[in-house]
């Protein structure tokens, strides 16, 4: 949609993206990357192609799809195999390195400029990707889906462990990263799961499993505290 402020022929729209991925020996779908991008801005004809490079920038509509294309691949491979996704990374932070400066500074969501930005955009999501400081999240990852929700058909208690040591590790990354956006993320493609998950739980494991998501994700509380009831 066109929108006051912005320049001749430039529009701006929001991007909705869900990616899922299949759990060994069911037929369930797990969501691995939930998110909606609000700053998405194009200039676009009819029947213009989206022609997207891995050589450098051609226009913000192609990078911001390549982006995301590169982002989902490498949480699907991470969730596979422990960095297995890290060839996409990789790219998605070419793509971001690849944007001019004038698309940085005019087309919100690939600068680090807080001043009108908050650190939920593009350039935030990469960073925090590659971010010594939530290095372990990679490995949360790759354990919740691999080591536990994969092999929940054939042994559900040990699954569930393992997914709950994984919940404490994310619990650890927010000490040290309180804001960043992988926990948003986080919490948004898997709170429905993890309460399907632990509503069935022994009440120790309930105990724990409210404890730690109600600090990740304290505005959904209220939805964990619930499975008390269930």
């Amino acid at each position: 949609r066109r929108q006051q402020g912005l320049s001749k022929g430039v529009s701006k729209a929001e991007l909705q993206i869900k990616a899922i991925r299949p759990v060994y020996n069911t037929s369930y779908e797990t969501i691995i990357f939930a998110h909606n991008d609000r700053n998405i801005f194009f200039q676009y004809q009819e029947t213009q192609p989206i022609d997207f490079s891995d050589f450098g920038f051609t226009d913000n509509l192609s990078q911001v799809l390549g982006f995301y294309m590169y982002i989902i691949l490498g949480f699907d491979g991470d969730s596979f195999a422990l960095k297995g996704g890290e060839p996409y990374f990789q790219r998605a932070l070419d793509v971001v390195n690849s944007i001019p400066q004038n698309i940085a500074e005019n087309y919100d969501g690939w600068s680090s400029n807080k001043s009108r930005l908050t650190n939920r955009n593009r350039y935030w999501l990469i960073e925090n990707i590659y971010s010594p400081k939530i290095k372990n999240f990679r490995q949360a990852f790759y354990d919740y889906h691999r080591q536990g929700l994969d092999i929940m058909a054939e042994d559900y208690q040990t699954g569930r462990g393992i997914i709950l040591n994984a919940i404490g590790e994310v619990r650890q990354i927010q000490q040290t990263y309180p804001n960043c956006m992988l926990l948003r993320l986080f919490s948004t493609a898997k709170s429905n799961e993890l309460v399907e998950i632990f509503k069935v739980a022994p009440s120790s494991e309930k105990r724990e499993f409210i404890s730690l998501m109600t600090k990740i994700d304290p505005g959904n509380s209220s939805k964990y505290n619930n499975i008390n009831k269930l």
